[in-house]
């Protein structure tokens, strides 16, 4: 058996943030649609039912019945955005923590989940520029220690102009010093990781 965590994910699983995106589960939404569509028609056939114009609408049976079935389609209703919602703050922490959405997990989306990521990137990148020019949302609010980091290159990238230090060749198993705040982008990436002496 898996062994779990105290918030109930597998023991050496990926922070939830990281985690991949599942491929959409049409087929349960769809059954899960259709299953409020009929809790409406059957609300709606009860409300004209001669017998609860007879008894009416405050009855025990009538009351009841139609308790259970909009109680039914409520909390149908409330996992449905419940599921869209762990979805989109799924997106929207691996768009945070990775720096880009890779794409398999494009793969794994709806339209109208591309979509929200598209209008989600157009409104970061215009609060990014601002009225005084680029701020970096992603990097680090506390200020480091030292201002450069010692990083070991993972995939060869030629070379890549930094603001202060001009053009660094970077190759794959060189360990170089470069300027944090440019640094963390491609840390993030995964195509440079901290160098630990």
């Amino acid at each position: 058996p898996e062994r779990l965590d105290r918030r109930g994910a597998a023991a050496g699983a990926p922070p939830l943030a990281l985690a991949p995106l599942p491929a959409h589960n049409d087929e349960l939404v769809e059954q899960v649609v259709d299953e409020i569509a009929d809790h409406h028609n059957a609300i709606n056939q009860i409300v004209r039912m001669p017998e609860v114009n007879e008894k009416g609408i405050g009855s025990p049976e009538v009351a009841s019945s139609l308790n259970v079935l909009h109680e039914t389609l409520l909390r149908n209703k409330r996992c449905l955005m419940a599921y869209y919602n762990a979805r989109m703050q799924r997106i929207k922490s691996f768009r945070w923590n990775s720096g880009r959405i890779p794409p398999d997990m494009l793969g794994h989306m709806t339209a109208h989940e591309r979509n929200f990521l598209e209008a989600y990137e157009e409104l970061v990148a215009e609060y990014s520029l601002g009225d005084e020019g680029m701020l970096d949302l992603f990097v680090d609010l506390k200020p480091p220690k030292d201002p450069y980091v010692k990083v070991l290159v993972k995939k060869t990238l030629g070379d890549i102009d930094f603001r202060f230090m001009g053009t660094v060749r970077l190759q794959k198993g060189c360990v170089v010093t470069l300027p944090r705040d440019e640094a963390e982008r491609l840390i993030l990436e995964g195509l440079l990781e901290h160098f630990e002496e």
